[in-house]
């Protein structure tokens, strides 16, 4: 139960992330707001764990699992989803994103063992109407192809993360070993890139608050994704996160009325997409 509402409060948590990253983006880059998601973790995170999870106490296979997991999410899954949001907007990003459950029922039947039932094949067959949903949505939403093409690489990334994060969360038997990686990881592979494409980072001190926003919550929901797998198995787990995008749609209706039209196909595929998620992780 309390891996349940971890879980829950993942899924807020980044659901306010991404509000607060498109609010961000108005005035700061998206390699600088994608960073600022990851570096406060980081340097909140490490020092941390080192008084109360030290690393020297868990096996160099745990952490290379754990530092693969953190290449996949957030270090990829996360940059692919921010730049989905750059380009067509929070709304119709967010169901896209609700996909992820589906490819981690898939990576979790095939290394973990799970089985498909009729149940999850019902929940695919939603799932993928919801995209078509979405796909097909009224003159006014503003899609592209690349954004869709970078939500969907971000929620097939997001579904693998989540299986290794559990595999490698249960050997460190630490939540915080876990976070403080992938935020490490992330911030290190954002840097790089920084480097390698001559991209400016802003310095923190010219930071506006909703890149501050996105820090917090995104420090906080990554502490939660852990946690909850540490506590819950991902079955479980994926399909409460992946109501985020409901979350989502409800704050991108509340904070960003001035800055995207959140259509009713939108709010269809949306709810389509989460209700075959759960199907497909609780089949």
């Amino acid at each position: 139960m309390i891996g349940g509402i971890l879980a829950v409060l993942a899924a807020l948590s980044f659901a306010l992330t991404l509000i607060a990253l498109k609010k961000a983006l108005q005035t700061t880059s998206s390699l600088t707001v994608t960073i600022a998601s990851v570096a406060p973790a980081a340097i909140i995170f490490v020092p941390a764990v080192i008084f109360l999870a030290p690393p020297h106490m868990v096996s160099l296979n745990t952490i290379v699992v754990l530092i693969v997991a953190g290449l996949m999410a957030p270090t990829s899954a996360r940059f692919f989803r921010f730049m989905a949001v750059d380009k067509m907007g929070v709304a119709p990003a967010a169901p896209i994103g609700g996909t992820s459950a589906l490819f981690s029922a898939v990576i979790a039947a095939a290394v973990l063992g799970e089985v498909i039932t009729v149940q999850i094949g019902i929940g695919t067959l939603a799932v993928v109407a919801g995209v078509i949903i979405l796909s097909l949505g009224e003159g006014k939403t503003q899609l592209s192809k690349a954004g869709v093409t970078m939500a969907l690489i971000s929620a097939v990334t997001f579904g693998g993360a989540s299986v290794a994060r559990k595999i490698g969360v249960e050997a460190a038997s630490s939540p915080l070993l876990g976070a403080a990686i992938g935020a490490t990881v992330a911030t290190i592979s954002y840097a790089i890139l920084a480097s390698a494409t001559n991209q400016t980072i802003d310095h923190p001190r010219s930071w506006n608050r909703f890149t501050y926003a996105t820090a917090i919550f995104s420090s906080v929901s990554l502490i939660f994704i852990f946690s909850a797998l540490f506590l819950e198995r991902v079955v479980i787990v994926q399909p409460l996160l992946s109501t985020s995008p409901l979350y989502q749609l409800l704050f991108s209706w509340i904070f960003l009325k001035k800055v995207e039209h959140v259509s009713s196909s939108i709010v269809i595929a949306g709810i389509t997409v989460v209700l075959g998620s759960i199907l497909v992780v609780t089949g």
